[in-house]
């Protein structure tokens, strides 16, 4: 098919539409090619898998395993291995039955009304119904002068040729990442592959994203996750950058009920997340209620 497009390609050119800007041989030779644009392979950009998985439960059949989430295994998912701050991610851990989902989240929020804001999220009846909002795609919370907006932006973009490279089988890329106004502020550096940004020696902030395989055989999955992660110099001048905001943080833990479990086992079939808020000002401290 390639070298029939390429016989073609040097004998007639290619068709456009007068009135439209579309290049439908690019589109469609773009199916064909890497989905990066720098042309390396999704794999080039897999991190390792850092986080720490859940604890394991005390022994076959325990029942009260996943009602175990303290305030402490909540604060502890903030921190990285290397001593930096989680600001936005997803990922899971565990094995077979024992399985739990992690999201952190953090947006930026009105000095004015912020206390109020974490104390009625943490006190809703209905934890985790509310999603701190994403950079240019969630829509911002305004009421009077509580405002609300995301500066992390998540994108996704669906692999091509390299989609089914084992190496990279569910691979989200390009990862999270401090949105165009938040670089533009703070005066950021990328890296080349996207994987940090810098302020000169003040600070830096780090996206990762990984996969890995889970099970044996028909039962084996690919588990995504990714986050991104920040030092105390990053987060002063993100803070500074915005001087009418502080930062607000979410954590979230959801823990899955066994797959054979027996309805007289459970205490309730579907529960909700937990989930704990933080409130970061100048002293780049994540404050919970």
């Amino acid at each position: 098919m390639m070298l029939v497009a390429a016989d073609l390609l040097k004998e007639r050119p290619v068709r456009r539409h007068a009135e439209e800007a579309i290049d439908e041989f690019g589109e469609w030779l773009s199916r064909y090619l890497l989905t990066r644009p720098d042309g390396k392979w999704l794999a080039d950009r897999r991190d390792p898998r850092l986080v720490v998985g859940p604890p394991a439960p005390d022994g076959y059949g325990d029942k009260l395993w996943r009602w175990s989430v303290t305030t402490d295994y909540l604060d502890q998912q903030l921190t990285t291995d290397d001593g930096l701050i989680s600001l936005w991610g997803y990922w899971t851990g565990g094995k077979e039955d024992h399985t739990e989902t992690v999201s952190v989240r953090s947006a930026l929020v009105a000095r004015t009304g912020a206390e109020a804001l974490v104390a009625t999220l943490q006190t809703a009846p209905d934890l985790g119904r509310f999603i701190l909002p994403m950079a240019d795609v969630s829509e911002d919370l305004e009421a009077g002068h509580l405002k609300l907006r995301g500066w992390v932006r998540d994108e996704n973009i669906s692999a091509r040729l390299d989609e089914r490279d084992p190496w990279a089988e569910g691979l989200r890329y390009p990862g999270p990442a401090p949105c165009d106004d938040t670089v533009a502020k703070i005066g950021l550096a990328a890296s080349a592959d996207g994987r940090t940004w810098k302020i000169s020696r003040e600070g830096m902030v780090r996206s990762e994203t990984w996969t890995f395989l889970q099970g044996y055989g028909r039962e084996a999955e690919s588990i995504s996750g990714s986050r991104l992660s920040g030092d105390e110099g990053f987060l002063k001048r993100l803070l500074d950058a915005y001087p009418e905001d502080r930062l607000i943080l979410s954590v979230e833990v959801s823990r899955r009920p066994t797959r054979y479990g027996s309805d007289k086992d459970e205490f309730e079939r579907y529960p909700g997340p937990y989930v704990r808020y933080y409130l970061m000002g100048d002293d780049c401290v994540a404050h919970a209620l």
